[in-house]
C-alpha cells in the first residue's frame, strides 16, 4: 500500500482515498488547497508534517502503525488530535448515523429488526458519551 510523503500533493492523497477526508479536516485543512504539497500546507497551517503523515498513512495502510514514532510526538499533539476526532464524532458521526435510522425506521416492515439495532445504537452512543466525557 502507498505510505505518503511530504512530497506529494494533498490533492493526490485525497485522489488515492477519499475516505481520508474526515483525517485531514481534523488537522484543519479546508478543501481548495490547489496542488500545493503537504510539506506546504502543514508549515501553512502550522501543523507537524510527521505527525501528519505518521496519522495520514495509518489510516491508508492497515499494515502501517509507527509505533516508535507516535512515542516521539508530543502527548499535547495527539490530545488535540483525539479531542477533535471526538468532536467530528458527536458533531457529525452520530447525527449521521441518526439520521439514517430514522429514515430506515419510515420503511415498511423494518419495525421488530429497527428496535433491536436502535436500542444497540443507543447503548453504543451512550458509552461513547461517556467515554469521550472522561
Amino acid at each position: 500500500m502507498l505510505k505518503f510523503s511530504k512530497n506529494n500533493k494533498m490533492v493526490d492523497i485525497i485522489h488515492s482515498n477519499y475516505y481520508l477526508l474526515p483525517v485531514i479536516h481534523r488537522f484543519g485543512f479546508r478543501l481548495g488547497f490547489g496542488n500545493k504539497s503537504v510539506e506546504t500546507l502543514c508549515k501553512e497551517f502550522q501543523i507537524d508534517t510527521e505527525f501528519f503523515l505518521s496519522i495520514v498513512n495509518t489510516f491508508q495502510s492497515n499494515d502501517y502503525f509507527p509505533d516508535e514514532k507516535l512515542l516521539s510526538f508530543s502527548p499535547l499533539l495527539i490530545i488535540d488530535y483525539l479531542k477533535k476526532t471526538h468532536q467530528f464524532y458527536i458533531a457529525y458521526s452520530l447525527p449521521r448515523i441518526e439520521k439514517l435510522l430514522k429514515e430506515i425506521q419510515l420503511r415498511p416492515g423494518q419495525n421488530n429488526q429497527m428496535k433491536m439495532i436502535e436500542e444497540f445504537y443507543l447503548e453504543y452512543r451512550t458509552k461513547l458519551l461517556n467515554h469521550i466525557d472522561d
